[in-house]
Order: C-alpha cells, then structure tokens, then sequence
C-alpha cells in the first residue's frame, strides 16, 4: 500500500470533494432562483 495507493486516495478525495463543491453550487443556484421566482409573486 504505503506509497504507491496515497496518490489514487488523494485523487478521489479530490474528485469527491469537487463533486459535492459543484453541487452545493448547483444547489444555491436553484436555491436563489427559486427565492427570485417566489418574490415576484410577492410583489404581484
């Protein structure tokens, strides 16, 4: 194990972390569009 599997675990690691970063993202997006959709309604 030692050396040779510490790069492919940081790697995934990585990958993880970007994957789960771009959907909180994502996640915000909709999160505020939806908060735009819902205060026109408001408004109107």
């Amino acid at each position: 194990m030692g050396k040779a599997g510490q790069p492919v675990f940081f790697d995934v690691y990585r990958l993880v972390r970007q994957v789960s970063w771009d959907r909180n993202l994502f996640g915000a997006k909709i999160l505020r569009e939806e908060t735009a959709r819902r205060g026109k309604f408001m408004i109107k």
